[in-house]
């Protein structure tokens, strides 16, 4: 029990460390992309490269869309708090984005003006978590799968609650409300551009997510065997750096262009520091002590006519 306690301690932990990092990460982002690429500390031998340093920033500020669509889809509270939270989630995000953009360039118009830059982000990282949301939410609408604690899964075995088909039904209108206002966004945060371009990037993002992304949350929250686990959170952290570092190759040698060090090194930073933030996530929600459960829908009930034999 006390070791079961530590872990969950720990786990805890680690979550509160990766939401501060996220946060900090939103705010200087900005400001390390607007640094020299290399400075040399005075006094000493060394030299910090912080054009890598940016991107890295860049990786964790990319893939917490990833993060708080895993909260929108299997998280235990109902549909509307899930939509609360994430709003308020994503809200914080923005306003520490916002914070940095006007620490760094808000000398010339008032402070509490927001810049159309900031909106554009916002819009990146609202369809982004519906993206990827949209996968993890429809297994939970049509398979009943959510996060619940190592306790409450003992107690689920045993006497599951089934799921009402209220509940279905505010699942669904909840994740049809998201997408409409995630596919709309341009229209209200750009204006210039139709939702054409809202409609590209959620299927896009949307297929990804459901090829790469959901598999890798299922089976790292679901199954028990650590070697299952092992080898999802390794093709995540090593596959997709490796493959998004082959596509920029391929494209790059296709155009006829000559390739720099930074142009295959910047790509390949971005995806492993996200794949390893969000690694590093499923690991410390895996040690919080919560599981994919699945729960019973609630079964319709045929009223039976008993039927006499006789009768034509």
């Amino acid at each position: 029990m006390v070791a079961s306690h530590s872990r969950r301690r720990l786990g805890f932990s680690m979550l509160g460390v990766i939401a501060a990092v996220c946060l900090l990460s939103n705010l200087v982002v900005l400001w390390l992309a607007r640094q020299p690429m290399a400075i040399q500390p005075v006094g000493l031998s060394f030299i910090i490269d912080l054009y890598l340093i940016s991107q890295a920033v860049w990786g964790i500020v990319w893939v917490q869309p990833v993060l708080l669509g895993i909260y929108l889809a299997y998280a235990k509270p109902s549909a509307v708090r899930r939509a609360i939270v994430g709003v308020a989630v994503l809200a914080l995000m923005w306003a520490a984005y916002w914070l940095g953009f006007c620490l760094l360039f808000g000398s010339s118009r008032p402070f509490f003006i927001p810049y159309r830059q900031s909106w554009e982000m916002l819009w990146l990282w609202s369809i982004g978590t519906i993206s990827c949301a949209f996968a993890m939410w429809g297994s939970r609408i049509s398979r009943g799968w959510r996060l619940v604690s190592e306790v409450e899964e003992e107690r689920m075995e045993k006497c599951a609650p089934p799921i009402a088909r209220s509940e279905t039904v505010a699942e669904i209108v909840m994740l049809l409300l998201f997408v409409v206002a995630a596919i709309s966004g341009p229209e209200w945060f750009r204006g210039r551009f139709d939702s054409g371009i809202g409609v590209i990037c959620f299927c896009v993002l949307a297929l990804v997510a459901t090829i790469v992304l959901a598999p890798t949350v299922f089976v790292s929250l679901r199954y028990r065997q650590l070697a299952a686990v092992c080898v999802a959170l390794f093709g995540l952290v090593i596959g997709l750096p490796a493959a998004l570092g082959g596509i920029v190759w391929f494209f790059v040698l296709q155009l006829g262009g000559s390739i720099t060090a930074n142009d295959f090194v910047g790509p390949l930073v971005i995806a492993l520091f996200a794949s390893g933030t969000l690694a590093a996530t499923l690991v410390a929600i895996r040690l919080a002590g919560y599981r994919l459960q699945q729960r019973p829908f609630e079964k319709k009930l045929v009223a039976k006519t008993p039927v006499d034999p006789f009768s034509d």
